[in-house]
């Protein structure tokens, strides 16, 4: 039995491990260079003892993954035989060509764990397969633009969710002063430097200062907890009702609404920068230092753009 992961972590590679379980073990490996290759490397438990299989696949970036169920059912006929391997350079390893046009992959599986096969659980082996594919599938979605910052996707989809609970929350406030519940007492002392931050932006000495409206509280909200990560919405050039248009487009609104309310992960998500915006209005909010924060976004991506 070959330990988990079967291939050392190559340099550069953007990593995400998602918590399946202890016993089926994901990883999946994102080459910064566009002509590079995807690795996605497994593991499957054996049914009633300790130990597993290890396993990898590999393919090109700009290659869309195809169906995680088809494809997991090809992996499966083959670690159970039916296929005949091809030459490797990889000390231990056999490989085998996969083709589903116009996709082509390949899949390594470590010549000492092939006799383990007939030892794990066949009704959940290409269920394990398709989860696994599936969350790289999700993660690899045509996102990954030739930005400076490999992050700067995560934050743009973040962005939106963020205005969206901003411009609710900045809503309900307004509209309740001069009453103020207990719950919003730190917003309620951070919105004097609010204020001062949209009236700063004013294009001209001559224009009446900004109102504090709902939207530009907002923005003033979301560039607290963007700071160094997005540009910031408020500047002295766009701060009338038209620039919340442009960052936050009517469509792009209901789209992100509808996902809301159909996925419960998602609706977690707002109730969790509500509680941030709410509870500490001024401070930036620091990504990665908690899972999720690539989960939440590619959702709101394919919300947005498939």
């Amino acid at each position: 039995m070959v330990s988990f992961p079967l291939l050392p972590k190559r340099r550069g590679d953007r990593t995400f491990a998602p918590p399946f379980s202890p016993a089926h073990d994901v990883l999946l490996e994102i080459p910064a260079a566009r002509q590079g290759r995807v690795r996605l490397q497994l593991s499957m438990p054996w049914r009633h003892e300790k130990g597993h299989i290890a396993l990898v696949l590999e393919w090109a970036k700009l290659a869309s993954l195809p169906g995680a169920m088809p494809l997991a059912k090809i992996i499966w006929s083959i670690l159970k035989g039916g296929r005949q391997s091809h030459r490797t350079r990889r000390r231990g390893l056999k490989a085998y060509k996969l083709n589903i046009a116009p996709w082509f992959g390949t899949l390594y599986v470590p010549s000492a764990d092939l006799p383990g096969v007939p030892r794990l659980d066949p009704a959940n082996a290409v269920r394990w397969l398709a989860a696994g594919l599936d969350y790289a599938n999700m993660m690899l979605i045509g996102r990954w633009w030739s930005h400076r910052n490999p992050n700067a996707w995560i934050y743009a989809m973040h962005q939106f969710i963020a205005l969206l609970v901003g411009n609710e929350l900045a809503r309900t406030y307004l509209t309740g002063l001069p009453y103020v519940p207990s719950s919003f007492l730190q917003l309620h002392k951070a919105v004097p430097h609010f204020r001062s931050q949209i009236r700063a932006c004013t294009t001209s000495a001559r224009v009446t200062p900004a109102r504090v409206t709902p939207h530009r509280l907002a923005m003033a909200l979301v560039d607290a907890k963007f700071y160094g990560a997005r540009p910031p919405l408020l500047n002295p050039y766009r701060t009338n009702e038209t620039r919340w248009q442009r960052v936050m487009p009517a469509k792009k609104a209901r789209r992100i609404r509808a996902l809301i309310k159909k996925d419960r992960y998602v609706a977690d998500w707002c109730a969790r920068w509500r509680s941030l915006m709410v509870t500490c209005p001024r401070a930036d909010y620091v990504f990665f230092k908690a899972p999720g924060d690539d989960d939440l976004a590619a959702r709101v991506w394919r919300a947005l753009y498939l």
